[in-house]
């Protein structure tokens, strides 16, 4: 297994087992500039992105290009 979290202050290594290892790609983001914040590993496996590669992305990226606004006024930005 890789680990796919992108490393992130306050954000405890292990502490979130449910986060980390369930099966469901998940993400975290920052509301404030929609920065992915950390990844879990199912989420590395579906979209080939390890958590180096995440963590240049923004919430934004994941959509496409008719769904930018949207995502931006429902999920902060």
């Amino acid at each position: 297994m890789t680990n796919a979290r992108i490393p992130e202050p306050g954000f405890a290594p292990g502490r979130d087992i449910f986060f980390e290892r369930n099966p469901a790609p998940m993400y975290i983001y920052n509301r404030e500039n929609l920065d992915l914040v950390a990844v879990n590993e199912a989420f590395s496996s579906l979209y080939g992105y390890d958590g180096i590669e995440a963590s240049r992305l923004k919430l934004t990226d994941l959509f496409i290009a008719g769904e930018v606004d949207a995502v931006t006024s429902m999920f902060g930005g």
